[in-house]
């Protein structure tokens, strides 16, 4: 891909990024009540993502304390996150990469994070 249909498509993403985070900011703002958690309905504890709608609207409004407050761990996963949705999608631009990231180690080990998380925020 030639760098000009690069930019064009990086301008596209940020746009289409832009304007969702408008509807979701315009259609829920943090004042109405969030979306129900169906384990915490069916469970009472906390899911590792508890919390994270508010987290990230609280976020886009760039109230950091209290985007923490209602998920630190939301906040901190996002960008590894998007991180590795950015490697996979390029995984045939940088190779080496992509089999770092995504391997058995690093998976695993994210997964024992959002589980520690969950057993955390439960305690």
């Amino acid at each position: 891909m030639n760098s000009r249909k690069r930019l064009i498509l990086t301008v596209v993403a940020l746009g289409v990024a832009a304007v969702v985070i408008f509807i979701y900011l315009s259609l829920s703002p943090l004042g109405s009540p969030p979306l129900r958690c169906a384990f915490k309905a069916a469970t009472g504890f906390d899911c590792p993502g508890c919390g994270s709608q508010r987290a990230f609207q609280a976020l886009f409004r760039g109230d950091i304390d209290a985007a923490w407050g209602y998920n630190p761990f939301a906040i901190v996963a996002a960008p590894l996150a998007v991180f590795m949705i950015v490697v996979e999608v390029g995984k045939y631009h940088w190779p080496r990469l992509h089999r770092a990231v995504m391997s058995r180690w690093v998976l695993v080990s994210v997964g024992v994070l959002v589980v520690g998380w969950w057993i955390f925020r439960n305690l």
